[in-house]
């Protein structure tokens, strides 16, 4: 991964030169780690929370990058403990050993929901496939 580096210079603080009360810097570090999130968000979702057209350094070009970084699904067994059920949803969670959740989604043509029921709480081994979001 490229690393790209910032020099961040502050005017006009009411501080002697080089100095900076704890409040201005965690302030000024908020607005820069918000800034940091919106910018990841609209360079992986290619969308930001304000309206309007994409930036123009956003390229389709960037979007097509992180689009094929992205692993193909593929299929996969997975065992944990049967966490959770979201009926409404079809979606289930399974706790893991090292204390991860694996959320999945339940594909009614290949079993029943209500089913399921019965080994909740209890250790599963589950067929899937698996699918990077990017």
């Amino acid at each position: 991964m490229k690393k790209v580096r910032y020099k961040v210079s502050i005017k006009g603080l009411p501080t002697p030169r080089g100095a900076i009360s704890f409040n201005q810097l965690k302030a000024i570090t908020g607005i820069l780690s918000e800034g940091a999130e919106r910018a990841l968000r609209l360079a992986i979702e290619g969308q930001s929370i304000k309206k309007g057209p994409t930036p123009a350094w956003l390229s389709h070009n960037t979007l097509q990058k992180i689009k094929q970084a992205t692993p193909e699904p593929h299929a996969i067994w997975v065992s944990g403990f049967f966490d959770a059920i979201e009926h409404s949803r079809r979606r289930f969670q399974l706790a893991m050993k090292n204390g991860e959740n694996v959320r999945g989604k339940i594909d009614e043509n290949l079993v029943d929901v209500e089913q399921m029921r019965k080994l909740w709480g209890q250790r599963v081994t589950i067929k899937g496939t698996l699918y990077f979001k990017h």
